[in-house]
């Protein structure tokens, strides 16, 4: 019988195998395409289109719900990685307002979520609320340079430009994002 050592660590979660990985991956992007061009697509069309078999993709996924989770999950963390890219936190307000409108329409125009599972409702707290954090502070900042109307409060303007930017690329397909992006950011604030 061997003593237990209360000093031991369990040993951390083994790494997935590259190959798991590879797949995961694989579904990933071929759920985000199938379920763009068809919302109702099946976890079969889903497997067809990465190249795998049924099996292999609900050995990830136990329910069609839980890859559409998955699929929100990495639209959100690829949201994130643009706004971090659109170096939002530097220079004037209003033009980093208009950089991130921007990033934001190109994540919305490519994953196309709304065809699909609910934007928001899906998507973890943390991934909501990090990316809520970054926008009231830049509406803070822009209001205290004056760049940014002062009337409504920074988190109402937030919400303000969630909104528009949900409901943007369903309104506008025949716009171009910059397009868009001038007119959500015109809406929000008025003119330049």
């Amino acid at each position: 019988m061997t003593a237990i050592d209360p000093q031991h660590q369990p040993e951390a979660p083994r790494e997935r195998r590259l190959d798991a990985r590879r797949n995961l991956a694989a579904i990933i992007e071929a759920a985000r395409l199938a379920l763009a061009e068809d919302p109702g697509a099946s976890m079969q069309d889903i497997a067809e289109r990465a190249g795998l078999h049924r099996a292999t993709v609900h050995r990830h996924f136990s329910s069609r719900e839980d890859l559409v989770h998955a699929v929100t999950e990495a639209s959100y963390a690829e949201a994130e990685r643009r706004l971090a890219e659109a170096d939002i936190e530097s220079g004037d307000a209003r033009a980093a307002l208009q950089r991130a409108t921007r990033a934001l329409l190109e994540v919305i125009d490519r994953w196309r979520l709304a065809r699909y599972g609910p934007v928001f409702g899906t998507a973890s707290d943390e991934s909501r609320q990090a990316m809520r954090v970054l926008m009231v502070a830049l509406f803070e900042r822009g209001q205290q340079q004056g760049t940014i109307r002062t009337d409504l409060e920074p988190a109402a303007m937030s919400i303000a430009w969630g909104g528009l930017l949900s409901v943007a690329l369903a309104y506008f397909e025949t716009m171009d994002i910059d397009a868009a992006a001038d007119l959500i950011v015109q809406v929000l604030l008025g003119p330049p």
